[in-house]
């Protein structure tokens, strides 16, 4: 059965279902954005960012999304190097443990945090300048890099590319009837993270449009937890 969901979560969830929809639509649906720099190398990530820069706009394209791996199932490595080997379900609920509620209501409930209201789960706004790196909140994988994202007007985190395009899973969405979107999940963990639309800036003409709950954010210089780390050689 799915876990409860607190009364502050159920009043958002419910006011998007009804007058509050329209105003979350407008937000998260397509509309003009503008740019920002350019994807700059990272402290530690040095060099990875490169290699995901030469895929951007990719994705792993999908009708069905994320499936939980058996265990001893063989690992899966991003071209960026990093491990993407789907966790067992197991794995999945040990690493949510430590989530907030509204954290787990959005990774593993497919929520929505309202617009302008977001932070990571360490605590940085959705509108977050700092120079670092987003990764899943659930798992550690990277998903993105500071030198992508933008300013959307949404109140969302919004980027035009993921770190790495192994990195992450775009899935057909129907939950709205008459108006089909593309959900992206964490390749890794299969937590949602929000949703790709076509109308970002150059060079992808994507916006990925994404819940800041989803994410955790890594200043550049800090240091890296080791589910963030890339696979030893």
């Amino acid at each position: 059965s799915s876990p409860s969901i607190p009364s502050p979560i159920r009043a958002s969830h419910s006011s998007l279902n009804s007058t509050g929809v329209m105003q979350s639509l407008r937000q998260c649906t397509v509309r003009p954005t503008q740019s920002r720099a350019p994807l700059q190398t990272r402290a530690f990530f040095s060099g990875l960012v490169g290699k995901a820069t030469a895929a951007m706009g990719g994705s792993q394209s999908s009708t069905s999304g994320w499936q939980a791996a058996s265990a001893g199932a063989a690992q899966k490595v991003s071209k960026a190097g990093f491990d993407v080997t789907p966790l067992t379900e197991a794995q999945r609920q040990a690493a949510a443990q430590d989530l907030s509620q509204s954290a787990k209501y959005i990774t593993l409930e497919h929520g929505t945090e309202r617009p302008f209201s977001g932070a990571t789960v360490n605590g940085f706004k959705h509108d977050n300048k700092k120079k670092g790196t987003y990764v899943c909140a659930l798992g550690g994988l990277p998903l993105f890099d500071s030198g992508t994202k933008f300013e959307s007007g949404t109140g969302w985190p919004s980027f035009y590319a993921p770190f790495d395009k192994d990195h992450i899973i775009e899935k057909v969405d129907m939950s709205m009837p008459f108006m089909p979107r593309t959900e992206v999940l964490c390749a890794r963990s299969g937590a949602h993270l929000g949703h790709v639309f076509p109308d970002g800036p150059a060079p992808t003409g994507k916006r990925y449009c994404i819940n800041a709950a989803a994410l955790k954010f890594i200043p550049e210089g800090e240091a890296v937890p080791q589910d963030s780390k890339p696979v030893s050689k």
